[in-house]
């Protein structure tokens, strides 16, 4: 038995005024995956090759390539797959999917996180996040800055009542 655990980050620096890091269309992002082998046995028996891809609404993809040599990963061991850098392609729900190649297509599970089966084909996203687009962002400043202002007249308005 094998898990495969996912982790996210984004680069974004915007918007100045979100405390938290978003995911912003056309800024970078970073995707860490790491096999770890929870057999008795060295992972995998034969050579296989596990396809990640980030699937936007837009039907852009994202892929990721991990090949894993016979008996690359040692019992309790984890494998650390390089880190990818890749460009958010779309606004809206983005869904990290993964496909294999199992070595013989029987005995090889894989997991997820939290523990549930991930079989090799047809799988419910491992990961997601929601892409924030330009547009949708710029729409969040201009209320922002809008809110700012009336909080600001309404500060005004009660000086002027309370000073006559």
């Amino acid at each position: 038995m094998a898990r495969i655990a996912v982790a996210i980050n984004s680069h974004s620096k915007k918007p100045w005024y979100s405390r938290g890091r978003i995911f912003v269309e056309g800024e970078l992002f970073e995707t860490r995956i790491r096999v770890t082998n929870d057999r008795s046995l060295a992972f995998p028996p034969k050579e296989m090759v596990l396809r990640c891809a980030w699937e936007y609404p837009t039907g852009q993809r994202n892929p990721i390539e991990i090949r894993l040599a016979a008996g690359q990963i040692e019992p309790g061991r984890s494998y650390d797959h390089p880190p990818q850098r890749r460009l958010v392609l779309s606004g809206g729900l983005v869904l990290l999917k993964l496909e294999y190649t199992p070595y013989d297509g029987r005995d090889l599970v894989l997991y997820d996180e939290e523990g549930q089966e991930v079989r090799y084909q047809g799988n419910p996203a491992l990961r997601t996040f929601r892409g924030v687009s330009v547009t949708e962002l710029l729409t969040l400043s201009g209320l922002y800055l809008a809110a700012i202002a009336a909080a600001v007249s309404a500060v005004g308005l009660v000086l002027t009542v309370l000073l006559r």
